[in-house]
């Protein structure tokens, strides 16, 4: 309750908010991690958040047939304590941005996925519904030049819970690019993983 969330009961009883203490797991699952990155935006939001080309976050060097994850937690209503890599747009004004560097010139294909598991639940004091929680927003992949604000590719092909996907692009040469992360539903969570 310290976050700001309330009590719910889920369909599987799964949940840390559910009124009735359930010792099968420990620590917040994936509903309340939704929650809470509704409210204060995931890890990467701290301290200005990554939304531009100069404070993005740094996925580290793309090498030939290497592929770069993040968001790779997001897959299940139970979270295991080793899952600890969720990442959101949290409404319709958040942006991610992420950089990776290339030492040549490549090509390289960008994949964006909703994340997120579909599930019964009855919010506090509300009636029960089904919640798809991989189908809140309608993402936008755009991959970036190296100065951080020129957009080289976009893909929004989708709607809410469609995958989009940059195909073999191929870059100009080594360097730093970027790539940008978007969705249009106001004030909704969408858990995404990116792979480079």
């Amino acid at each position: 309750h310290a976050l700001g969330l309330k009590h719910i009961t889920s369909s599987a009883s799964n949940l840390l908010m559910e009124p009735n203490i359930v010792s099968s797991f420990d620590g917040p699952q994936f509903d309340e991690i939704l929650g809470i990155q509704r409210s204060y935006g995931d890890i990467y939001e701290k301290s200005g958040g990554n939304e531009t080309g100069l404070t993005a976050t740094s996925l580290g060097l793309l090498a030939s047939g290497q592929t770069l994850s993040i968001g790779t937690s997001a897959g299940s209503v139970v979270v295991a304590a080793s899952d600890t890599d969720f990442v959101s747009i949290d409404d319709e004004s958040d942006v991610d941005v992420y950089s990776f560097t290339t030492t040549a010139a490549a090509t390289v294909s960008i994949e964006l996925s909703p994340r997120g598991p579909t599930y019964t639940f009855t919010p506090e004091e509300d009636t029960q519904s089904t919640w798809n929680t991989a189908s809140q927003s309608d993402l936008t992949v755009e991959l970036l030049r190296t100065d951080g604000t020129t957009t080289l590719s976009t893909s929004n092909v989708g709607g809410p819970g469609v995958s989009e996907a940059i195909s073999s692009f191929s870059l100009p040469g080594a360097g730093k690019y970027y790539v940008r992360v978007t969705g249009s539903t106001l004030n909704m969570t969408q858990m995404y993983r990116l792979n480079i």
